[in-house]
């Protein structure tokens, strides 16, 4: 409800974290505050220093880590309210914080258009990635493979092999930033936002860890499948996947909602588009397959009252299949 976030002070260049229990993780200018939705109370809240928070993440939901406009990335315990780690390396703003996994590494992103590794458990970095031409806007650490995917203003998606560091594989989104890039599919899909009605979608081959490759065989095989047409004619700000779902929320008060076919629903569909071509002389049975927007589908709108800045999305385990959305808007 609109009135549970009335008072809370959000910065314009962050976003929030839905935890479990309805709490509510929010920028509040240069502080971090904890929020109890249900109760609507505080129930923490985190600063230090004077530097604007730009980007926040959490593993475990014990700690959150906070980027700062000064290019310091910062580890609270949510309970503590203490800054038990300090991670500098960014020379301008924090644009996007993202764990691994197991919660041991944590990519930041930043406006010097730098991707830095870091090490949580001994507090240092690992490695510092450089090949973009602008701002970072979003990465991913695929789970599946040692695999950093990175997206940025100038266009590009880079993908990192973290075993040697280097950048294996660029897609390009044509002349159009990429302002957020999300995994889906059990990591066999790659899908961008940009500026653009369409949301592009890229398969994604992993072909197994370093060693057990044939030389010369990239850790990634990326092909361009299609596009996902939008409603909205604002770009996009962020992508987000629960489960089968995929959230587009837009600059502005819209969130697109597409859902992922099952294996079985696919096969069905397949096989009704394969006994519709059945005499068709031009296509061979085995070549034929589903479309991008044949596998993942368009499912509604939700319409929000105000202008949107971010929001955040995580499974209802009482109801089965339900998803919870938190949203924080540009008017507080």
């Amino acid at each position: 409800a609109h009135h549970r976030v009335r008072g809370v002070i959000a910065s314009p260049t962050s976003y929030i974290l839905l935890l479990k229990n309805n709490v509510i993780v929010c920028p509040a200018l240069e502080k971090v505050i904890v929020w109890d939705a249900r109760k609507n109370v505080k129930l923490n809240e985190m600063s230090e220093g004077t530097s604007t928070v730009t980007s926040l993440a959490t593993h475990d939901e014990k700690t959150v880590a906070v980027g700062y406009e000064d290019g310091t990335v910062r580890i609270f315990g949510i309970e503590s309210q203490l800054s038990s780690v300090v991670l500098s390396g960014h020379t301008s703003s924090v644009t996007v914080l993202k764990y691994d996994n197991s919660g041991t590494r944590l990519c930041s992103g930043s406006l010097d258009t730098n991707v830095i590794v870091w090490d949580v458990v001994s507090q240092s970095g690992l490695y510092r990635l450089k090949g973009h031409k602008g701002p970072i806007n979003d990465c991913i650490f695929l789970q599946n493979s040692n695999v950093l995917i990175t997206s940025s203003k100038d266009t590009y998606i880079k993908l990192w092999c973290l075993d040697s560091q280097h950048c294996f594989e660029t897609l390009t989104n044509g002349r159009d930033e990429v302002w957020s890039i999300a995994v889906c599919s059990e990591e066999t899909r790659l899908i961008a936002g940009s500026n653009t009605a369409e949301l592009r979608v890229w398969s994604l081959n992993q072909g197994g860890e370093l060693g057990k490759r044939k030389s010369g065989e990239k850790v990634v095989q990326c092909e361009l499948l299609g596009a996902l047409v939008r409603k909205s004619k604002e770009r996009v700000n962020c992508l987000g996947v629960v489960g089968s779902v995929v959230f587009c929320q837009n600059n502005d008060a819209t969130i697109e909602v597409f859902k992922v076919k099952t294996a079985e629903e696919q096969e069905k569909l397949l096989k009704r588009k394969r006994k519709k071509l059945k005499n068709s002389a031009t296509l061979a049975q085995d070549e034929v397959s589903l479309d991008v927007d044949e596998e993942i589908v368009y499912v509604k709108t939700i319409k929000c009252s105000n202008k949107l800045r971010s929001i955040s999305c995580r499974p209802i385990k009482k109801a089965k299949g339900g998803i919870k959305i938190c949203c924080l808007f540009t008017n507080n």
